[in-house]
């Protein structure tokens, strides 16, 4: 599996990277491609440019789409889960992230205290994926929705691998508050 990724256009209002996980492999996986977004009157849509966004060192944004880890103590009805797309033997998937700016912290477990405003100077990208073959024939892990596949959460996050990549950030970085 590889990760490419460039940031396109940076704007008053946002930044916008692009992304394309090759697939080399003879087998299909399954990559993180959304995330989904919830309406106020609690329906969700994917949102294919939503990403996760936590600080990383001092003037680091990690950011991406994965399945997050739930940490221990944390009470949740349901726990959050992303959208994946198969990604076929000698194929692509190309997509697209978008972050707000000034860049805010976006996580449904982690939750930065304050309001530090910081300038970041790199992004680190990440991209979850699963491949069909190290997923024992007698777990279900993903159901359709939506012209995506849904992961059951356990099983997603125990057969989960990553891809990741760092983009610096030129001249005067990003305005961040966490």
């Amino acid at each position: 599996m590889r990760l490419e990724s460039q940031i396109v256009a940076i704007d008053q209002a946002s930044l916008l990277i692009r992304y394309r996980v090759t697939n080399p492999g003879t087998d299909p996986v399954m990559v993180c491609d959304a995330l989904l977004a919830i309406k106020p009157s609690g329906a969700s849509q994917p949102d294919p440019e939503r990403v996760y966004v936590l600080p990383d060192g001092e003037d680091g944004a990690s950011i991406g789409k994965f399945i997050p880890v739930m940490p221990e103590g944390v009470l949740r009805e349901a726990p959050e889960v992303p959208l994946f797309r198969e990604v076929q033997p000698g194929t692509v998937l190309d997509g697209v992230a978008r972050l707000p700016i000034p860049v805010r912290a976006y996580h449904p477990y982690v939750h930065p205290p304050g309001r530090v405003e910081v300038r970041l100077r790199q992004l680190r990208l990440t991209i979850g994926y699963i491949e069909h073959k190290l997923v024992p024939p007698d777990r279900n892990l993903m159901r359709p929705h939506a012209g995506f596949f849904v992961p059951r959460y356990g099983n997603g996050v125990r057969y989960q691998k990553h891809l990741s990549n760092t983009l610096p950030l030129q001249g005067a970085g990003l305005p961040a508050i966490w």
